[in-house]
């Protein structure tokens, strides 16, 4: 049923409403989500294989990463408020990277426990320099509309960078995480 006042976003609507430098934010977060949606979903399996410990370990790492992301999470605004929201987010992207790159060879406690750390590090800042980088490109009567495609954006990333990742892990979990920091890098 269609109701007066709504209607659904297209990519001609994309197209027409949102500035160049909205629509690279967009893709840059969609390859983003896509990275670390290719080895997040595996990671608990991925890190005991690598360590040979117990799942109350790996627990302890996961729990550690939802740690720093809360401490993180207030930081990220006063980090872009000083320094930038471009600056922050294109900082969070090559720590991310570095991050996968860790991930990448891992097999000692202490790289692990740096893996999770900047990770919980680099979620926050990016997803908040992310939304003030389009909202500060992005018309006020438009910023429904972007945020709605920076969500379609992230489940996108998501279901596509754990497909991909599921298979690829399956060959090689040091490929994986390799091909995850390209796309941060990117």
């Amino acid at each position: 049923m269609d109701q007066p006042g709504l209607r659904m976003p297209s990519a001609a609507s994309l197209a027409g409403t949102l500035p160049q430098p909205c629509r690279i934010y967009l893709a840059g977060f969609t390859l983003s989500v896509a990275a670390g949606g290719m080895v997040g979903p595996f990671l608990p399996i991925i890190i005991r294989d690598r360590l040979d410990c117990p799942i109350t370990l790996v627990s302890g790492l996961l729990a550690f990463n939802a740690a720093i992301s809360l401490i993180a999470g207030p930081c990220a605004g006063v980090v872009c408020d000083s320094i930038g929201a471009k600056t922050t987010a294109s900082m969070s992207l090559a720590l991310g990277g570095f991050a996968m790159l860790i991930g990448s060879s891992g097999d000692t406690l202490g790289a692990w426990s740096l893996f999770v750390g900047l990770s919980g590090i680099v979620g926050p800042f990016y997803r908040v320099a992310l939304n003030t980088a389009i909202a500060n490109s992005v018309q006020r009567e438009n910023r429904l509309e972007a945020f709605g495609w920076v969500r379609i954006g992230q489940s996108l990333g998501l279901v596509v960078g754990s497909a991909a990742g599921g298979y690829l892990i399956q060959h090689s979990t040091s490929m994986t995480f390799m091909l995850a920091s390209s796309m941060r890098f990117l």
